[in-house]
């Protein structure tokens, strides 16, 4: 008898351990399944929110990505503060969420993503740096220089990959009132910055003569007549305060000035042949006519360096650039 009481006193006391164990990890998969729960309640709210908001920001585009962009940006915003997670907590998307993408109707996909410079292929952006990022504001820095070539677009094509960055900081030097000097596709980047926009052009690889059209150009510095090459896609729309100071063959803005300070230039100033080798070599989409446009440049280098330094000249007595500091 005393030994069926001891068994007996030990068994229950085998099972209030075991149940005390398994009370533990009943509790642990019981809190498991309700943050499980939480997370999928509030991953379902924000994407609602996301949804309205990429609903209510693509209704705000327009097709040449300038001031359209700026109120789909505030627009996206504004609606994810309307939506809430948990009752109480608003949405917060910022600009650094929000990527306008182009579908791309020849071969039926996403072909870029603008803000995020992410090609859904799984492609590397072009011209990308590994660690190199673009200045998110002005602070610190005396003028802006935006430069590019090459089969890239502002609305067609493939896009810039870091374009949304350099729109923003463009905008920034502009708010505060610092230089800014475009040169091929930044001046298109200038243009729409600054309230204009972009049109589509077909990647284009022209040497021509540009006439001055306004007689004080750049402080009286811009030649009469200049040679230009102009490697690029799209062209810029001219923002209603702009400027223009020279003219292409057809009538078309080759340079122009957009405030007092602030200069956009459809070919490079100092365009050497060995830079649009360069840019032949290293991209497939290639304009038509090439080799014969490019012995006109080599034609035309010695009327590009002798205008060269009339309009280094006007760049640096308007912006100040390279001015030493008082």
């Amino acid at each position: 008898m005393r030994a069926q009481s001891a068994d007996r006193r030990s068994e229950r006391g085998a099972v209030a351990v075991m149940v005390a164990l398994l009370a533990a990890v009943l509790i642990g998969f019981l809190a498991l399944a309700m943050n499980v729960g939480h997370a999928t309640s509030v991953r379902g709210e924000l994407e609602n929110a996301a949804d309205a908001a990429a609903l209510a920001a693509a209704r705000e585009l327009d097709a040449q990505l300038n001031q359209g962009s700026c109120r789909a940006f505030a627009t996206s915003e504004a609606i994810g503060r309307n939506h809430t997670t948990d009752a109480t907590h608003p949405v917060s998307i910022t600009r650094t969420d929000v990527a306008f993408c182009h579908w791309d109707r020849a071969s039926n996909r996403t072909t870029w993503c603008l803000d995020a410079g992410v090609d859904p292929s799984g492609a590397p952006p072009p011209f990308s740096t590994p660690g190199a990022t673009v200045p998110a504001a002005a602070e610190e820095y005396d003028g802006l220089v935006v430069l590019g070539a090459g089969p890239h677009g502002i609305v067609s094509g493939r896009l810039i990959p870091s374009l949304g960055p350099e729109l923003r900081l463009t905008r920034s030097f502009l708010e505060r009132g610092l230089p800014i000097i475009g040169i091929g596709a930044g001046a298109c980047i200038l243009s729409t910055a600054a309230g204009g926009g972009t049109d589509n052009a077909p990647l284009r690889f022209v040497v021509e003569t540009a006439r001055r059209v306004t007689p004080d150009a750049l402080g009286g510095h811009l030649p009469q007549s200049f040679p230009i090459a102009i490697y690029m896609r799209d062209r810029p729309v001219m923002p209603a305060d702009s400027k223009v100071l020279a003219v292409g063959v057809g009538g078309e803005p080759r340079v122009f000035q957009v405030r007092d300070n602030c200069f956009g230039f459809l070919g490079h100033p100092g365009i050497k042949s060995g830079m649009i080798e360069d840019l032949i070599m290293e991209f497939e989409d290639v304009p038509e006519g090439t080799a014969e446009t490019l012995d006109l440049l080599r034609a035309a280098q010695g009327g590009i360096a002798s205008a060269l330094g009339e309009i280094m000249a006007g760049l640096i007595k308007l912006t100040h650039l390279m001015l030493p500091r008082p």
